[in-house]
């Protein structure tokens, strides 16, 4: 029997050595599993070294037996099957970037000997205005580049184009003047996200057709570029992907002809949109009616005419319309009924327009329950503020300034609470929380009282206050005499009241004695 259990355990024990080999280290010290591997930690170490870090960001990276793991250290993950470093998050938070509590330095080479990052993020440093290091480029595991706001992109290092498997690659703000052709974004073919913000592409005249090749692409922001306008000969020969959910092409003066030909091929899948700040010209088009799956629409600062479009309320997943600073006229209740006409109604959470020529009362806007922000300052609107405003119980931001509004702010706690510069610029407009008080408000003064007593609210505050102290008198005879003429009249609750009140007083008389006889004792010893 023995010799048949021999080959068994044999096996089992060469499975047990197999195992034991592919298991992270040991660390010498308190017998801990320490996942990291040695080429890696010093990689990292070499890494520290090229940083200046003088608010201690790194503190916890060492060679001290607390700090030998590095899969511990700050900003590093690390595989739980294979102990390779596969994630390194050194981003500062932006309030931390403008205050200089930042990394400093060059990005050294080390970080070759990361063989399976796959996530590399040191946005919001500052590395001297170095340039990109090319060996990034080398890193082919990689899937998430975020080098924003830290280093200086003179030119895009060629072996990028080899970074195929790379998902997301943002290199906003990265202090580049000017950028020519783009053509080696078209080999990252997983790219479902690009940020290339505030970089100047004047001479990147491609970018069009290279974006159009990115067939995963989700999310595409080029926010202030200075983006050449689109060759319309091109716009029928490069579909850009209908796979894109979120498009910023905001702030690069992109006329209307260079944009809404191609624009609304990818509408019926995207969710955002933001084309503010550019030459757009005309009234809004029918065309945006056919974004069925659009949640949020800026189109800030163009020059855009008319009135809102019926359309508009049946896009039932629009949940923010911006459309402030253009040349937009009308009737305001006649855009609010094309907005309330169907389902918009009931998802709209945001509302913009203001610096418009708008013009008008102020309508019911009851039935924008879900209505969290609404910009109506700057156009031409008049009349008295619609009771309705009052039952917006969600409503967190509010522009009504610079019209024309008359009469009473209506009474709501929300509308009383926002900052007067709301209401501000509107000469006629009276009531809280503008210091300009109502004629209702306002009564004649009666002898033996301040003027400052004589306002309808300040009696409402008298009643208030006399009911509250009547309250309390009444509350205070009713409790003392509940209890106190129970004890009266009632003998035996009376001796019983008194016996317990003795007994703790003795009970409270002892524990004190005991104690302090203990401490006596304790000192004389």
């Amino acid at each position: 029997m023995l010799s048949k259990l021999f080959p068994i355990l044999e096996y089992v024990a060469l499975l047990s050595m197999i195992f034991f080999q592919l298991e992270p280290r040991i660390a010498d010290s308190n017998n801990m599993v320490m996942r990291c591997i040695d080429e890696e930690r010093e990689a990292l170490l070499t890494f520290k070294q090229s940083m200046v870090d003088k608010y201690g960001v790194l503190s916890s990276w060492g060679r001290d037996n607390d700090k030998r793991d590095c899969c511990k250290w700050r900003g590093v993950r690390c595989s739980n099957k294979t102990g390779h470093v596969k994630v390194l998050n050194l981003r500062r938070s932006d309030d931390e970037n403008a205050r200089g509590k930042v990394l400093k330095g060059t990005i050294s080479p080390a970080l070759l000997k990361l063989h399976d990052l796959r996530h590399l993020d040191l946005s919001n440093n500052h590395f001297g205005g170095s340039p990109v290091p090319e060996f990034i480029g080398s890193l082919s595991r990689l899937r998430y580049l975020n080098l924003s706001c830290g280093t200086s992109l003179l030119k895009v290092p060629r072996p990028f184009q080899y970074l195929s498997g790379l998902v997301y690659l943002r290199l906003e703000n990265s202090n580049l003047f000017s950028l020519g052709s783009l053509e080696w974004l078209s080999h990252l073919s997983s790219l479902r996200h690009l940020d290339l913000s505030y970089i100047n592409l004047t001479k990147s005249s491609d970018w069009f057709q290279v974006v159009a090749k990115l067939r995963s692409l989700k999310t595409l922001v080029l926010r202030s570029c200075a983006l050449p306008p689109i060759n319309p000969s091109f716009i029928w020969h490069f579909n850009l992907s209908t796979s894109i959910e979120t498009l910023d092409l905001s702030d690069n003066n992109l006329p209307s002809s260079s944009v809404y030909p191609w624009l609304f091929n990818l509408s019926r899948n995207i969710l955002v949109l933001d084309l503010a700040f550019n030459s757009l010209r005309g009234s809004i088009p029918e065309a945006f009616q056919h974004m069925v799956s659009l949640k949020s629409l800026h189109l800030t600062d163009n020059e855009l005419e008319g009135g809102i479009p019926k359309f508009f309320g049946n896009m039932c997943s629009l949940n923010r319309l911006f459309l402030p600073h253009n040349k937009l006229s009308g009737e305001l209740s006649e855009m609010i009924q094309n907005l309330s006409g169907g389902c918009t109604m009931n998802s709209l959470e945001g509302v913009s327009l203001g610096g418009n020529d708008i013009t008008g009362p102020l309508p019911d806007l009851g039935g924008f329950s879900s209505l969290k922000i609404l910009i109506l300052g700057e156009n031409r609107l008049n009349g008295t503020i619609d009771k309705s405003l009052s039952q917006l119980l969600k409503l967190e931001s509010l522009s009504l300034g610079r019209n024309s509004f008359t009469g009473k702010i209506p009474l709501g706690t929300q509308l009383q609470s926002f900052n007067a510069s709301v209401y501000a610029g509107n000469l006629e407009l009276c009531g809280l929380p503008l210091a300009n008080k109502c004629p209702d408000e306002e009564s004649t003064p009666s002898p033996g009282t301040d003027d400052d007593s004589d306002t309808l609210e300040d009696e409402d505050d008298q009643l208030i206050t006399l009911g509250f102290y009547v309250s309390s008198i009444l509350g205070f005879f009713v409790g003392f005499w509940g209890v106190c003429g129970t004890l009266m009249l009632n003998r035996p609750w009376r001796h019983g009241y008194f016996n317990f009140l003795t007994g703790m007083k003795d009970w409270v008389y002892v524990i004190v004695a005991v104690n302090i006889a203990k401490l006596q004792r304790k000192f004389r010893n």
